[in-house]
């Protein structure tokens, strides 16, 4: 079952990256609250967490507006996920994807800047 949902998860990452006409964007807030949960459990693996991770990221270089409301409630676990991946083009996708939501909303990550 964490092989299929650790597939999935990434696949949505590398389909918002592939689709940036905005063909997903009705679709985005429900991804994303199906993320959440997922990146806030620390006791999903390893695996899981790093991917969510990225995935949120990149739904957040593609469509900024329609993820940054939801910053609060997984900026940290994001941060906590990622630092462990080796420094690669999916980490870069996932970080500057971060910077574009806190670009829109960057109160949404005041309070996890000290953790």
């Amino acid at each position: 079952f964490i092989s299929v949902c650790n597939n999935a998860v990434w696949a949505l990452g590398e389909i918002a990256l592939k689709s940036g006409d905005g063909s997903m964007q009705s679709l985005v807030p429900a991804i994303v609250s199906r993320l959440v949960p997922i990146i806030r459990d620390s006791s999903n693996t390893e695996g899981l967490l790093e991917n969510t991770a990225i995935t949120m990221g990149r739904l957040g270089l593609v469509y900024p507006s329609l993820v940054a409301p939801y910053l609060n409630k997984f900026a940290q676990n994001m941060c906590l996920a990622l630092r462990e991946i080796r420094d690669d083009s999916e980490k870069d996708s996932a970080f500057r994807g971060l910077c574009e939501m806190i670009k829109i909303n960057p109160l949404g990550i005041v309070h996890d800047l000290f953790f």
